[in-house]
């Protein structure tokens, strides 16, 4: 019986050598339930088979990618709110994007914070490369606006982009969103005070900066008492002998003045402006109302500025508009490659800023190359030219291959509209033709 009862040991022994361990179908369990449990979630956000109701229909096209099907917004509580987009892949995308939303203003200043939160019953939605032209997906945010942030109408911006390399596929705007009241903090430490009206708070968005490029300086006002007057400031920008060279004026918020506020409550105040073109190089800081020096300074960098042409192998004197004039350019080629100096001269001082388009046509007439921008690689704007100055605007193109093809150039102003030019009333000069050789 002993002997029986070993030789059954031995055999179930040798006979479990040969047996798949038990955690080998744990592990298969495990994965079906995994991706079960995966299929199911997706399920919930994903809407089959025709486009949900939304509070807010859209239908908007993303770069042809994505159709924004339209979004949903609760109630405003504590400045927040919940935002639920609703997409939808145009075709199998099989790339990862990604999105987001964000308040915006009339000058393009983005009021809300760009960190994403969502929302606590939010649940994970798949990447959309693996999206499918027949499912839309549910994308909720909490959206909120920065602390400071005016009261006021803003536009509500939904924005696209590939989340592997973070290039921008597409910023739209969908909506409005409206915040009614102001943030209220407790009282800080003031770096002025204007009858009740306390400034806490100074920022400015750049350190160094040259003459004509674009300047912000954010002031954060705090009411200090109740039934405050609606009032007004003036910055002044001082240099290093203690000269005013620069001097502004405005209300304070006059989008929502100061006799509407409480104690406690605090807005940001954003003056945008372009620095003056006749700004030297140097050291600059600010004062407000005349006599209160204020905590932040300024590096002026001038450019060296030049009032003679150089040597051009094409002279035009062609005048664009009241302020501008292309005085020639030269042009050199080197297989596909077309460099063109552009050279121009500022008949008098501007406050708009120009834009250059240099197009490349092949011989059909069709586009084939283009050089766009702010003169001299976006280091020249316009605002900051003097009378009689002359700028040197170097760029370069490629063509597609050997052939005949023509050169057009012109500015446009900063609604996208061409300037007229003397002699060419739509605004593209001809450059002449080029012939590239195999």
């Amino acid at each position: 019986m002993a002997r029986i009862a070993y030789q059954r040991r031995k055999a179930k022994s040798e006979t479990s050598e040969h047996t798949p361990p038990f955690t080998f179908d744990v592990w298969r369990l495990l994965f079906g339930a995994v991706l079960i449990a995966s299929l199911f979630i997706v399920s919930l956000f994903i809407s089959k088979p025709g486009p949900p109701a939304t509070q807010h229909p859209l239908n908007l096209d993303f770069g042809g990618e994505l159709t924004l099907v339209g979004y949903d917004q609760s109630k405003i509580r504590n400045q927040k709110s919940e935002i639920n987009l609703v997409w939808q892949a145009q075709h199998p995308l099989g790339v990862p994007y990604g999105m987001n939303i964000r308040l915006v203003d009339d000058l393009g200043l983005i009021w809300s914070d760009t960190n994403i939160e969502r929302p606590r019953d939010w649940r994970f939605f798949p990447g959309t490369h693996v999206w499918m032209p027949d499912q839309f997906i549910y994308d909720s945010y909490v959206l909120k606006p920065l602390p400071g942030a005016p009261p006021g109408a803003y536009h509500l911006e939904a924005i696209v982009y590939r989340g592997d390399t973070l290039q921008a596929l597409s910023v739209q705007r969908i909506g409005e969103y409206v915040i009614e009241r102001p943030t209220n903090l407790p009282p800080a430490e003031p770096l002025a005070n204007l009858n009740g009206l306390a400034l806490i708070g100074l920022q400015a968005d750049r350190e160094a900066a040259a003459p004509g490029e674009p300047y912000r300086l954010t002031l954060r006002w705090q009411a200090a008492s109740a039934s405050l007057t609606d009032q007004g400031f003036k910055l002044e920008l001082i240099d290093s002998t203690g000269a005013v060279v620069h001097a502004i004026a405005e209300p304070v918020a006059p989008k929502y003045p100061p006799s509407k506020w409480v104690a406690g409550d605090v807005l940001d105040q954003p003056v945008v402006f372009r620095l003056p073109a006749r700004l030297n190089s140097g050291g600059y800081t600010w004062q407000l109302n005349g006599n209160i020096k204020l905590p932040v300074a300024l590096q002026v960098n001038a450019p060296d500025r030049v009032f003679t042409p150089p040597a051009l192998s094409s002279q035009l004197n062609v005048e664009l508009g009241d302020s501008i004039s292309l005085l020639g350019y030269n042009l050199t080629t080197s297989g596909s490659e077309i460099k063109v100096e552009l050279v121009w001269q500022a008949r008098t001082e501007m406050a708009e800023s120009y834009r250059v388009f240099l197009h490349l046509l092949d011989a059909n007439g069709n586009l084939v190359g283009q050089s766009d921008g702010e003169p001299a690689n976006w280091t020249r704007p316009t605002p900051g030219w003097l009378a009689g100055e002359v700028v040197a605007d170097s760029r370069t193109l490629t063509a597609p291959g050997p052939g005949e093809f023509r050169l057009r150039v012109g500015l446009v102003d900063e609604a996208g509209n061409r300037l007229a030019a003397a002699g060419w009333p739509e605004g593209a000069i001809e450059l002449g033709t080029i012939i590239l050789a195999p």
